[in-house]
């Protein structure tokens, strides 16, 4: 009997020697190992997103950039022809102009709402459009401008206000 109470002492030392020595450490382990790599994806998703966005922002400036080149070609060869101005289609490549702009800033609005909750790397982002956001607010001020009591793009003047303090 004394035997068994020895054995049963010895076991309940080495289980408590365990639990306090090797099981709390391995699931502190665990746990911090766990936020680690949810840390990581939660890096690895964020630049993804940065990389989608990038590539709208792109493809939006791409037919800014092919509407300007139509308008340019437009004017040139109604100079050079000497051909009266059609004013249907000076409107029409207006209208196309106004609405490739609105698509372009609208992909920045959605890129500034973004970072702004934080779902993007920041840092990235600021990298890499720092210079363009304050080339937007200029080259394109008049989207900006409030009407009837509403400001559009207010994620973009938000992360400008942020980075200029204007």
């Amino acid at each position: 009997m004394n035997k068994d109470k020895r054995n049963n002492i010895n076991l309940k030392t080495v289980f408590i020697f365990l639990k306090k020595y090797f099981f709390i450490p391995a699931q502190i382990t665990i746990a911090i190992v766990s936020v680690l790599v949810i840390m990581k994806t939660n890096t690895i998703t964020n630049t993804a997103n940065l990389l989608q966005i990038n590539d709208a922002i792109q493809k939006r400036t791409d037919i800014v950039f092919a509407v300007d080149m139509k308008i340019k070609e437009y004017v040139l060869v109604t100079v050079k022809s000497d051909a009266p101005i059609n004013e249907d289609q000076g409107e029409l490549l207006d209208i196309e102009r106004r609405v490739a702009v609105a698509s372009l800033l609208n992909a920045y609005e959605f890129a500034c709402s973004q970072y702004t909750k934080n779902k993007i790397d920041k840092e990235a982002f600021k990298l890499f459009y720092i210079e363009l956001i304050r080339h937007i607010k200029t080259e394109y001020g008049s989207y900006f401008e409030s009407r009837d009591g509403i400001t559009p793009y207010t994620a973009i003047d938000s992360v400008h206000r942020e980075w200029y303090g204007k």
